[in-house]
């Protein structure tokens, strides 16, 4: 890359910013949101733009500045956080950069337009309907057999997601996500805005077992980065992701050619043409359904999981693809079998401490992260759905025991002190 080239990145928080600086320095201009950098621990990149979500003009004019005064162009653009990815579309039109377009973004924004999107083009998804929440008169009664899922039109893909078995599960599940909805309206993660804050979505439930998908689209053709097997545990709220697996095994169980063609259809149905996508999807007796498809790399504590996995850092790697820079895919059999376990706190309290030393010393343990500090405030879902998360593990599998146990005999040993 020119000396005087850089990337923009788009609403990324402080954590990835940083983790960018160190590994790729000197390669991006960041846009964050002033909220974020006024409360983060982290210190402020030489190269970063400031905004208020309420004022875009004043950022583009920001942009210029800064690259004028700098000197800087720009060849690319990346957003790893999908409540950005509207701003990251029209910043990346007015800056003639490649990303997918706002009407592409807004489709994949909004569940039910994503389905219709993927019906008109046989991608296999669950049937689904559009309930609105508010406005005169009762909640429609459902026109599917149970069991369904419910949970919001827009918004992130985990939160407010209800399984209901029988008819009252459903009408509850619908008064907690308006109220939730409600409750959201204007923070930093809503997602909210518009009429689609009042509707939510009935979907057929897809039975069988959750992986997602990380690849890339360009120029028609389609690679997988890497798909990982989902683990969840009864003891969580249904869509809980209590950790991710990757393998060799897993990769090639899911990543055949003719998963690979439907993986082209439902970028491209979308009006996706270039761009790394994360795809959720249940494989089922009739094979795969797919349920939701974002045009960025999957987050949490998959970045992590990836680079000790295979030694691939996803983040410099979207990067690099913005730039149009090559980027090989890794191979398959390299993958080490490795487990992202999610260190999740299932009660709400004021964190006071926390003991890790029985699970730290475990053979099978490559790492642990510990992202709170003394005196966070735990609240758990469906009020909110990431202050309950303390952390990540990473552990080699052993073979002979379930995925789902391994993951809760570590949180089982861990001590956990809230008051």
């Amino acid at each position: 890359m020119a000396e005087n080239t850089r990337v923009l990145v788009v609403g990324t928080t402080p954590d990835y910013i940083l983790w960018i600086q160190q590994v790729a320095p000197d390669r991006a201009v960041f846009v964050t949101d002033q909220a974020l950098r006024e409360t983060a621990a982290e210190p402020p990149p030489p190269d970063e733009v400031l905004y208020d979500p309420d004022d875009e003009d004043g950022l583009r004019d920001a942009i210029r500045r800064l690259l004028r005064d700098r000197r800087f162009t720009l060849n690319g653009l990346v957003c790893y956080d999908c409540d950005s990815m509207e701003l990251a579309a029209l910043l990346a039109r007015d800056f003639n950069l490649p990303f997918p377009s706002i009407e592409a973004i807004r489709t994949c924004r909004n569940k039910e337009a994503q389905k219709q999107a993927w019906r008109q083009d046989g991608v296999p998804c669950p049937s689904s309907e559009v309930i609105r929440l508010s406005g005169a008169g009762p909640i429609p009664r459902s026109r599917m057999a149970p069991p369904v899922v419910v949970k919001p039109v827009k918004g992130s893909g985990s939160e407010l997601v209800f399984l209901c078995q029988a008819t009252g599960d459903r009408d509850r599940a619908l008064e907690r996500i308006g109220l939730g909805i409600q409750n959201r309206q204007g923070g930093h993660r809503s997602g909210a805005g518009g009429a689609e804050t009042s509707l939510a979505l009935e979907e057929a439930y897809c039975a069988g077992e959750e992986f997602s998908c990380d690849f890339l689209i360009d120029q028609g053709q389609v690679a997988v980065i890497r798909v990982a097997r989902k683990i969840k545990s009864p003891a969580f709220p249904f869509g809980t992701i209590l950790g991710y697996e990757l393998s060799p095994g897993t990769y090639r169980e899911i990543a055949t050619p003719a998963f690979i063609a439907l993986l082209k259809r439902a970028a491209e149905a979308l009006g996706i043409q270039r761009s790394i996508c994360m795809v959720d999807f249940v494989m089922g007796d009739q094979g795969p359904c797919f349920l939701e498809l974002s045009p960025r790399p999957g987050g949490d504590c998959l970045p992590t999981l990836i680079q000790q996995s295979v030694g691939l850092d996803i983040r410099k790697f979207a990067l690099d693809f913005a730039a149009g820079r090559a980027t090989p895919c890794p191979d398959p059999e390299q993958f080490k079998p490795l487990v992202g376990l999610r260190l999740l706190i299932n009660r709400p309290g004021e964190l006071t401490g926390w003991d890790v030393r029985a699970v730290e010393t475990d053979a099978r343990v490559q790492g642990i992260e510990i992202k709170r500090q003394i005196g966070h405030h735990v609240r758990v879902p469906p009020e909110d759905y990431d202050s309950w998360l303390l952390g990540h593990l990473y552990f080699k599998p052993h073979s002979r025991t379930s995925l789902q146990a391994q993951c809760e005999g570590f949180l089982n040993r861990m001590s956990i002190v809230l008051d």
